[in-house]
């Protein structure tokens, strides 16, 4: 089954160079994935590492991010996650 990314959709005009349209603060989940569906970038505010799913469905672990705007498109952030005061940017 194909995972739905809307941002990969020829029909979306904003497309991944556009800002935001809106954001959603991230609570790591290791059961369930963003409320929001897959996000275009990651906002953090504590450098660290991210353990994630990507929109692809694969298991990322060790993942370093910094503070501020990380263009990684993500289904579901770990509980094993380092990294702190993490949104998520659509």
């Amino acid at each position: 089954m194909a995972i739905s990314n809307p941002f990969f959709a020829a029909t979306n005009r904003d497309g991944l160079a556009a800002p935001a349209n809106h954001v959603r603060a991230i609570t790591p989940d290791s059961s369930n994935d963003l409320p929001d569906g897959v996000c275009r970038a990651i906002c953090v505010g504590g450098a660290g590492t991210l353990d994630f799913i990507d929109a692809g469905g694969s298991s990322v672990t060790g993942f370093p991010v910094i503070v501020g705007y990380n263009p990684i498109g993500v289904k579901r952030v770990l509980t094993s996650t380092t990294a702190t005061s993490l949104f998520a940017l659509y």
